[in-house]
């Protein structure tokens, strides 16, 4: 897709903290306290950036970087390696890193310390790790493992990297004898040997993305595959193959990391869930596309609930839970809602977020949104056009919503 090489290259530049590398969504599942069953769990681990403490002159020295004196070969070699690093020249910064790595190797050289060493393993892992997930998203699997695998052994610490790295690993192994399905905007893979798929199931399937499509194209006006080129991967498993893949609990239904992930149990018999989850993940597939990062967490899920099919059942359950004490803040739904803790917290601020959308709409109407999507795509902030369409902030309105709930209760 078009934004997909510049988010994962920002991702990787910064810690990651929340859902675009992609966001895992779960379907809903009823609670004791009336409200759904979270729809999203902690990301799948990515390559984060390690510190990459650059050894250069302190006039050139890029924000962040520790400065190291000194004109030594290897001290030249990491620094060309970091430079290609920071233009996205991946090539270039595993060639230097490589030839750095060989000098600070050099045991007879005593004015080489360990932490020199240290330095460039972290910055060879880096470069090392962001060729990998080049290589992975460009299909060629087998050598992004290896380069991953690289990596991992110059900095075993990186347990980020080594996760990602056995889940790469058995994600390989599993769909390696995938069946696949294509239709103008999507590529499905599925296990062939399940029977319902096989006999039907993927055209079904595909006919409701393509729907689907359609509808959030109108709704967005965006049109991420003939913008990008490139189709959508949508990829059915086994709920252990794919429990296998994610690391995921049985409770997930289903994931977005830059490909949606469906666990199927009973195609035939669980059309409902599989139906809503599709909804759900490919709205996370048009929001990432239209902003780099995703939008903030509040409106990625509450925007992807609202969206569903059986948008009034979900409401309903939503806002019976819910009331002024009992709403997630602004501040911590702006992140990745999978972080806000406990499983309780977690499902208040997946009803928050639903609830506080359709209150948006309602109350202001669905431009609104849209209005905030495109502020987003173009670097602005949410609270600052909000504020600037309707008068007042953001967070006046989110109160608005806790005064309503509480009159709906007679508080």
């Amino acid at each position: 897709m078009k934004n997909a090489a510049p988010i994962v290259v920002a991702l990787l530049v910064l810690v990651l903290a929340g859902v675009f590398v992609a966001p895992l969504v779960l379907g809903p599942e009823a609670s004791n306290d009336g409200v759904d069953e979270p729809a999203a769990t902690p990301a799948i681990t990515q390559p984060r950036s390690s510190s990459r403490r650059a050894v250069v002159d302190p006039d050139a020295a890029s924000p962040g970087a520790t400065v190291v004196d000194g004109t030594a070969p290897w001290v030249r070699a990491n620094n060309a390696g970091v430079a290609a690093l920071e233009a996205g020249d991946l090539d270039g910064a595993v060639d230097a890193f490589e030839e750095a790595l060989d000098l600070v190797e050099d045991e007879a050289d005593a004015t080489i310390t360990d932490d020199d060493r240290s330095l460039v393993r972290g910055n060879a892992t880096e470069a090392f790790a962001r060729r990998a997930r080049a290589r992975w998203d460009a299909g060629a699997h087998d050598d992004a493992i290896d380069e991953l695998d690289r990596g991992v052994e110059l900095s075993p610490e990186r347990e980020d990297l080594a996760g990602l790295l056995e889940r790469w690993r058995r994600e390989r192994e599993v769909e390696r004898e995938f069946a696949s399905y294509g239709s103008l905007r999507f590529e499905l893979s599925y296990d062939g040997d399940v029977d319902d798929i096989v006999a039907g199931g993927a055209q079904r399937a595909v006919e409701l993305l393509e729907a689907a499509y359609g509808e959030l194209w109108l709704f967005l006006g965006h049109d991420p595959v003939t913008v990008g080129g490139e189709r959508i991967e949508v990829v059915f498993y086994t709920p252990e193959d794919f429990r296998d893949v994610t690391g995921l609990g049985h409770w997930a239904g289903g994931a977005y990391d830059g490909r949606i992930r469906v666990p199927i149990e009973d195609f035939d018999g669980d059309e409902a869930r599989w139906t809503a989850t599709l909804w759900h993940e490919l709205c996370h597939a048009f929001l990432h596309d239209m902003i780099d990062g995703g939008p903030p967490g509040w409106l990625d899920e509450g925007l992807a609930q609202w969206l569903e099919p059986g948008r009034t059942r979900d409401l309903e359950r939503a806002r019976a839970g819910l009331s002024s004490d009992a709403l997630v803040s602004l501040e911590d739904l702006s992140g990745s809602l999978a972080q806000l803790g406990d499983p309780a917290t977690i499902r208040r601020g997946y009803a928050t977020a639903l609830a506080f959308v359709d209150h948006l709409v309602v109350n202001y109407g669905d431009y609104v949104l849209k209005e905030l999507l495109v502020a987003l795509a173009n670097g602005r902030t949410a609270e600052a056009r909000f504020e600037e369409l309707v008068g007042f902030p953001l967070t006046s309105a989110w109160s608005d919503l806790g005064e309503q709930l509480d009159r709906e209760r007679g508080r």
